[in-house]
């Protein structure tokens, strides 16, 4: 596997992975391709809590996936604004209610890069995955590599 100079750079390879070689994770970056788009059927109410803020939106309005960070929990885009909200919508062709009270219309579409270091000190980045996330099938990560670690949730 290559280890490349830069995020979607193919053309810059910094070193060469083989099955086996330990390297160290030092940053990722996702790259969205397409936000995702969920559709209201349902209000959402307004609420706070300690870990995010929900706005007040009426049905028929739109809210974009940006990013899954993990635990249920999704970057949102609405009304120029920023949230950090809790899964809300169902798959297209199941029944909306009102505590999921919205219809996934396009699922988010990213890449996942991680910076890594290998044993002598190289820099580089590879695809940790491609990422259709947004379904019920969960974040809906499918990983390019295999690793295993404690920040990569391995065995």
């Amino acid at each position: 596997m290559h280890s490349l100079r830069a995020p979607r750079d193919t053309t810059r390879v910094a070193f060469q992975l083989a099955p086996g070689d330990s390297v160290e994770t030092e940053a990722g970056d996702v790259y969205v391709r397409s936000a995702g788009m969920v559709v209201l059927k349902y209000p959402l109410e307004q609420r706070a809590d300690s870990i995010a803020t929900t706005p007040a939106a009426a049905p028929g309005d739109t809210l974009y996936l940006l990013s899954y960070e993990g635990e249920d929990s999704w970057v949102v885009w609405y009304r120029g604004r920023q949230y950090s909200l809790w899964h809300f919508w169902v798959e297209p062709g199941k029944t909306p209610r009102p505590q999921h009270p919205g219809v996934l219309v396009r699922p988010l579409q990213a890449e996942w890069w991680v910076r890594l270091r290998n044993r002598a000190g190289a820099r580089g980045w590879i695809e940790a995955g491609r990422i259709e996330a947004g379904t019920d099938a969960g974040d809906g990560t499918q990983s390019t590599a295999r690793f295993r670690g404690m920040d990569l949730c391995g065995e």
